[in-house]
């Protein structure tokens, strides 16, 4: 609704710079009434986009959020006030990448090709189907350089769940590795929101409250079928460093750097039941000048990326004190991490040049 409200009263495509300004939310500048939500500054990109290279302003889109949509045979159907048959060519329906797990999209994108009438479906990273194992999945699709770029990764099967089970994990994980911290991830959540744990296997071995806990809180909730929990190295991490990609002309063009710096200690982390940083964790953001990616990190960074598949996200990497890189993850960009003056300029063009390239294999 917040995007729908903010396309209401526009008179024209430049109107759509103004109202980035005005609503959407740079790290150096605080403003009311913003959002930091990427998806909605993607789509003020795209309508903007639009409007100028076919003069269809937002009054002239069909707008179907929340109707009732049904895929009956080969054909689709929309409701509204009654069921409408959509069967006319070149139509296109344009969404945004916030879920596309129900089998729902993965049949509309089969039905398209076999019925040339049926609109054609449009959304970023359209081989993501199922983004709730995304982390597992880049660093599956990346394992041949696990030394190199991953370090130490554990992912369990576990059958057995039970205080036992997680005992002779972590005594594996201590007898192979001799590593005694490691990070307890769930694949299908980013490391800014919930269940990223820095583990001290040890005091978790000879403790059975410990052991419990880790039982309740996180094994007893995933499924043998379903093994989003997994578990990496921990990296003394000085600094993060985002690198914004997007894959243009059969390359990818770095659109902007940004480095989280984080404040927290080793033992005040270790404390802490999740690792969130907008609640808990000290950290700090700043913008820097794409010159300064080295070209083992850009060379790097490509690999992941074109290992995965992927249009258009964010990859990070950690440094290390002794000034090595780690692969972190890919994140999926949820918020875009803005900063005014250049770095708007830049992200706002990445948006636009993703979508856009992405539109035109289809029209």
């Amino acid at each position: 609704m917040f995007f729908m409200d903010s396309i209401s009263d526009i008179q024209n495509k430049w109107d759509i710079n103004d109202l980035i300004k005005d609503k959407y939310y740079r790290v150096d500048v605080r403003t009311e009434n913003t959002t930091y939500n990427s998806l909605i500054l993607e789509a003020w990109m795209f309508i903007k986009k639009v409007w100028e290279d076919y003069d269809i302003p937002p009054n002239k889109i069909n707008w179907v959020y929340k109707n009732n949509m049904v895929i009956l045979n080969e054909d689709l159907w929309l409701f509204d006030k009654q069921w409408i048959k959509i069967s006319e060519k070149n139509t296109y329906f344009c969404t945004s990448r916030n879920s596309f797990t129900n089998p729902f999209w993965v049949l509309w994108d089969k039905v398209s090709v076999i019925n040339e009438n049926f609109p054609r479906l449009i959304y970023p990273n359209k081989d993501l189907k199922n983004l709730k194992q995304e982390k597992t999945a880049h660093i599956t699709n990346i394992y041949e350089l696990r030394s190199e770029l991953i370090w130490n990764f554990m992912l369990p099967l576990m059958y057995s769940r039970n205080t036992y089970s997680i005992q002779q994990l972590f005594k594996l994980w201590l007898d192979v590795t001799g590593e005694k911290f490691m990070l307890l991830k769930k694949s299908s959540h980013t490391d800014n929101g919930k269940h990223i744990t820095l583990v001290d296997t040890e005091k978790y071995v000879w403790d059975d409250q410990m052991l419990e806990y880790m039982f309740l809180k996180y094994i007893s909730k995933i499924s043998e079928f379903d093994p989003d929990l997994y578990f990496v190295d921990f990296y003394d991490i000085k600094e993060e460093t985002r690198l914004y990609y997007t894959f243009e002309s059969n390359s990818y063009d770095l659109h902007s750097v940004k480095k989280k710096k984080n404040h927290n200690t080793k033992d005040e982390m270790s404390k802490m039941a999740t690792m969130t940083t907008w609640r808990n964790m000290k950290v700090s953001w700043s913008v820097h000048d794409k010159k300064g990616v080295t070209k083992k990190m850009n060379e790097t960074a490509n690999y992941i990326l074109k290992a995965n598949n992927i249009e258009v996200w964010v990859i990070e990497f950690v440094e290390l004190p002794n000034g090595e890189y780690r692969f972190l993850e890919i994140n999926c960009l949820g918020w875009s991490m803005m900063f005014r003056w250049q770095d708007e300029e830049d992200i706002t063009w990445m948006i636009l040049s993703w979508w856009w390239e992405m539109f035109k294999k289809y029209i």
